[in-house]
C-alpha cells in the first residue's frame, strides 16, 4: 500500500517529466526505477513461494494458462492495442470512462489469449524444452562422479564450440 501510495503521490506531483527540465538530469531517474524493480521482484518472490502449488478448479486452470501465455501477450499486444482502442472508441462506444475502458481491456485481454497460445506453443515452447536445470537437483549427492555424470548429461545435444562444453 505504501508503494502504491508513493507512486500515486509522485505521479500527482508531476512524475518524472516535471523535474527541472526535460530531459531531466535528476538522480531519481536512476534510483526510482531500481527501487520499483526491486519492489516488484520481492512481491513476485513472495507470491511465488507463499501459496500451495495444488490449485484446482477451472478458474485456476484459466489463470495458469494465461500466465503461461502472458509473455507472448506482452510482446504481441503492441501490434493491436492502439488500433483496437481506436476502433472501439470510434465505431462501438466511447472508452473515455475509466470503468468502461477497464471492461473493454478485460475483453481484449481475453481475445489476446488465443494469439498468446499460438505464439507460446509455436515459438516459446520449443525453446523452453532446451532448458537445463542448474540448481536444486533432487538427486544431488556428495559423490563427485555422480555430479559430473549429471553435468555431462545436461550438455545440449547440438554441436557447440569446444569452449562451451565442460
Amino acid at each position: 500500500m505504501a508503494f502504491s501510495g508513493f507512486f500515486w503521490w509522485f505521479d500527482a506531483a508531476g512524475g518524472f517529466y516535471q523535474l527541472e527540465r526535460y530531459p531531466s538530469p535528476h538522480w531519481i531517474w536512476i534510483i526510482l526505477p531500481t527501487l520499483e524493480a526491486a519492489a516488484y521482484s520481492f512481491a513476485i518472490a513472495y507470491y511465488d513461494t507463499s501459496f500451495s502449488k495444488k490449485r484446482t478448479g477451472p478458474l485456476f486452470k484459466v489463470m495458469e494458462k494465461a500466465g503461461s501465455y502472458s509473455y507472448s501477450i506482452y510482446l504481441l499486444h503492441l501490434f493491436f492495442v492502439m488500433q483496437l482502442a481506436e476502433f472501439i472508441n470510434t465505431h462501438i462506444m466511447s472508452i473515455s470512462n475509466f470503468y468502461v475502458a477497464c471492461l473493454w481491456s478485460g475483453l481484449c485481454f481475453l481475445a489476446m489469449i488465443p494469439i498468446g497460445y499460438l505464439s507460446y506453443t509455436c515459438i516459446e515452447a520449443p525453446f523452453l524444452r532446451l532448458r537445463v536445470r542448474y540448481v536444486g537437483h533432487k538427486s544431488t549427492t556428495a559423490d563427485p562422479s555422480a555430479v559430473s555424470v549429471r553435468a555431462a548429461a545436461a550438455v545440449p545435444k547440438w554441436p557447440l564450440p569446444s569452449r562451451f562444453v565442460p
